[in-house]
């Protein structure tokens, strides 16, 4: 029996081969070799956002902060200075690539007052 731990394969659209080839080091035994297949899958993600201040008035400054949660999770921070009063709703989606897969939209009201 033997063991191999690795974390250096990506998610991909096509198996690993892995394979195992045993040398003995005796005369008793043959020389034998193990092939086998192993898919790695990407993994889901979910995104929130969050806006802060809530609520705000015209001329701040809004922060608005996206989290992306994965293994190990990701995080977006972006900003708009220029909105005028009114209510809005601001949306976000992590796209994915080749380790996670695409989120959820996830999105937030957000109500500058005059």
């Amino acid at each position: 029996m033997a063991t191999f731990t690795t974390g250096a394969l990506d998610a991909n659209d096509t198996a690993y081969t892995v394979t195992a080839v045993y040398n003995p080091d005796t005369a008793t035994f043959l020389t034998s070799t193990g092939t086998d297949t192993h898919t790695v899958n990407r993994a889901d993600t979910k995104i929130t956002i969050t806006s802060i201040p809530n609520p705000s008035t015209v001329g701040e400054t809004v922060g608005y902060i996206a989290f992306v949660e994965a293994v190990p999770p990701g995080a977006g921070v972006f900003t708009d200075n220029n909105l005028p009063s009114g209510a809005y709703t601001v949306s976000s989606q992590y796209e994915g690539d080749t380790n996670f897969n695409q989120s959820p939209f996830d999105t937030v009201s957000h109500i500058i007052n005059p």
